[in-house]
């Protein structure tokens, strides 16, 4: 969604740069659903990008959760 909101922002005519602040509280549901949002990317990179370096940060029990063969 945040993505969204700033690719929106450029799309109706926003010529400077656009900055999105995230506050994230430590021990919150927050900072797990953003840890997952960033092994999300890591997979996309890697699959559509084909960026190796990406998907090497995963480890094979990330693999697990992400792609529902974990606990």
């Amino acid at each position: 969604v945040e993505m969204q909101a700033i690719g929106r922002a450029h799309r109706i005519g926003q010529k400077r740069a656009v900055t999105a602040i995230r506050y994230i509280t430590v021990g919150t549901i927050e900072e797990r659903m953003l840890e997952l949002q960033n092994k999300k990317q890591l997979i996309f990179d890697g699959a559509v990008n084909s960026n190796v370096a990406a998907l090497q940060q995963l480890t094979q029990e990330d693999l697990q959760f992400l792609f529902g063969g974990g606990s």
